[in-house]
């Protein structure tokens, strides 16, 4: 007779594309998931071979980036894992079978592994947000309760477009997490507490003291912590020089101490209005309001924590849930789960020899979650992206129309490109309007030389940020060479 287990007999079960269903047996799941990080799946698993097929044979170097779903049955209930192996480890053979170790990550994680500089500009943060994303896949939802700026000028410099993609949201208080089906998971990003979706089971959690067969939560743990409560920006716009750009935030939530009194953050710059199309259109102090609310925001997240120990399949990171039976009556609540992690084993992982043992244990799932109260609570990313910094300066062409000689604004900026951006096209459209250093600037007087269309100039940061790039000084090439012959005319100056 066979000893293959079949799918009806399964706790756990995995499909793949080109294996299909029941060839690969889980024999215990570990998950990690939080807000605004990407999830991680380990599952260890075998063939499920038997004395009429054989072993089931697995292309391990095929199985690398290939989309797997496994379903957990969690008492009569299914929770679903979506992802892509990431890593694939074949270990001891068991009599006819091959154990496997396999890593999924979501779609986004191959983001971390694309490196590139280029330019975005007059895009809103979503779209440019949405035009890296759509690279990889478009499993995204959009979910946004505000407004997201558009930005003349954003350079993505020598980064992952994970990296890039994360600090803008974290810049703009974004964040996001995953829904799985038994078909394939979702990126969903969001940017405030009452966008996320309750768990899929009707009717509240209770706590109680021990786990049994019902879906309970045990072991309730409450965290506070020291946390900045107060945030004070200042920003300068050269185009009005002569405005004091300053706002400040104390956010909603209560952590001073007698020491420490309001522990501040003091930022400048800010970025409130540089590069902000939108703060054109609004005050200044406006864009700097929002910039100093997210960062308290960002400070204070996750001030007031709690944890505890569940069996519920549905308590993913991302919902929310209500509590009842709390160990104290005042946690009776709506609460954000924040992290969560979680092991789901059915079985003698020692004796997987013989299947018997690992067809009737149900109740290998445990999880141990992190969670915020759902309306009194505050989520908001931190800002824990680096962002690029030009350690020195660099080169660039001048370009613009190719009719002029010349182009130029009202306030004497000029177009440029860069030797790196390879989406460019050496036309007005390369760059934003960046401002060119003089030898002297003072109010309708000084030396004024503008450098032409071709020219190769000098190119700093201020402050090392790339999206902030200032002409410095020109240089001469071979396309563009001095005016006398040299060494011969070393004497003459111009």
């Amino acid at each position: 007779m066979s000893a293959v287990l079949g799918a009806a007999t399964q706790v756990m079960e995995i499909t793949t594309p080109t294996l299909g269903a029941n060839k690969l047996l889980a024999l215990r799941v570990d998950g990690r998931e939080a807000l605004s990080r990407m999830s991680e799946y380990t599952i260890d698993c075998v063939g499920n071979a038997s004395v009429l097929t054989g072993r089931v044979k697995v292309d391990l170097h095929g199985m690398l980036g290939t989309r797997i779903n496994v379903s957990i049955d969690v008492a009569g209930n299914k929770r679903y894992i979506d992802g892509y192996v990431i890593r694939a480890l074949r270990g001891e053979r068991h009599g006819r079978f091959d154990r496997y170790n396999l890593v999924l990550r979501p779609w986004l994680w191959f983001a971390t592994r694309t490196k590139t500089s280029r330019v975005f500009q007059d895009k809103t943060v979503k779209e440019i947000i949405s035009a890296v994303l759509d690279t990889y896949s478009s499993d995204y939802d959009w979910d946004l309760q505000g407004e997201l700026p558009k930005l003349e000028y954003c350079v993505q410099y020598d980064e992952t477009d994970f990296d890039f993609v994360s600090r803008l949201m974290e810049e703009f208080g974004v964040y996001y997490f995953f829904k799985h089906s038994d078909s394939d998971h979702t990126l969903v990003l969001v940017d405030a507490m009452n966008k996320h979706p309750k768990r899929a089971s009707s009717g509240p959690l209770t706590w109680s003291n021990k786990l049994d067969g019902n879906s309970r939560l045990t072991g309730w743990h409450t965290l506070e912590e020291v946390r900045s409560t107060k945030a004070v920006v200042r920003d300068y716009d050269y185009l009005a020089s002569g405005t004091e750009i300053e706002a400040k935030d104390s956010g909603s939530q209560s952590a001073t101490t007698a020491v420490l009194g309001e522990a501040e953050i003091y930022e400048f710059p800010a970025r409130a209005v540089q590069n902000q199309v939108a703060a054109k259109s609004k005050s200044a102090a406006k864009a700097a309001d929002d910039v100093a609310k997210r960062i308290v925001e960002a400070a204070q997240s996750m001030q007031k924590l709690h944890s505890g120990e569940c069996n519920a399949h549905d308590m993913t990171a991302g919902v929310t849930f209500k509590l009842t039976n709390a160990p104290r009556s005042e946690e009776d609540a709506e609460y954000l789960i924040v992290a969560c992690e979680f092991s789901a084993e059915y079985g003698d992982q020692e004796a997987i020899t013989d299947l018997k043992n690992i067809k009737q244990r149900r109740d290998g799932f445990i999880g141990n979650i992190q969670a915020i109260h759902a309306t009194k609570g505050l989520f908001r990313p931190e800002r824990n992206t680096p962002r690029p910094r030009m350690h020195g300066p660099q080169i660039a062409t001048v370009v613009g129309a190719s009719s002029n000689e010349i182009e130029t604004d009202e306030n004497g900026r000029i177009k440029i490109q860069f030797p790196w951006d390879r989406e460019g096209e050496k036309d007005q459209n390369s760059s934003c309007w960046v401002r060119v250093a003089q030898p002297w600037a003072g109010e309708k007087m000084g030396l004024w030389m503008l450098p032409r269309i071709g020219h190769e100039v000098v190119v700093s940061f201020i402050g090392g940020d790339p999206d902030r790039p200032i002409v410095t000084g020109s240089v001469h090439n071979d396309a563009n060479p001095p005016p006398y012959k040299l060494p011969a005319h070393a004497d003459v100056s111009t």
